[in-house]
Order: structure tokens, then C-alpha cells, then sequence
């Protein structure tokens, strides 16, 4: 696998999970979102990531009463 393949942009991510990539900015300077890694001046998402971060978002639905 190559960097582009395993390796994303925010775009890219953004697109992934359906939310605009300033939001992926913004949770980067909150401290939470997928982990990044900073380049230079660019940032990337790796697959790995971003699957980790999605299981840990998994909510337990609840029974109904």
C-alpha cells in the first residue's frame, strides 16, 4: 500500500464521514476527531485512524421501554 493509499487529506475524510473539512479543523484544535499527522504545512488522516475513531464513536442503543 502505498502513502496515497493508506493516507488521506482532510477533504477526502470529510467526504468519508459526510462533514464539511473545516469541522475536521476545528476538531483538530479542539483535541478530538480522528488522529492526524501533520506534514509541512498539510495534514493527513491515516485509514487506520479514522476506523479506530469511528469504533469508538459506536453508541450501545438502548431497549425501549
Amino acid at each position: 500500500m502505498n502513502f496515497n493509499e493508506q493516507f488521506l487529506p482532510p477533504q477526502e475524510v470529510a467526504n468519508m464521514l459526510g462533514v464539511h473539512p473545516r469541522t475536521l479543523w476545528r476538531w483538530r484544535t479542539e483535541g478530538i476527531g480522528p488522529r492526524y499527522i501533520p506534514i509541512g504545512r498539510k495534514t493527513y488522516y491515516s485509514r487506520e485512524s479514522i476506523s479506530e475513531w469511528l469504533r469508538s464513536q459506536e453508541v450501545q442503543p438502548c431497549r425501549e421501554r
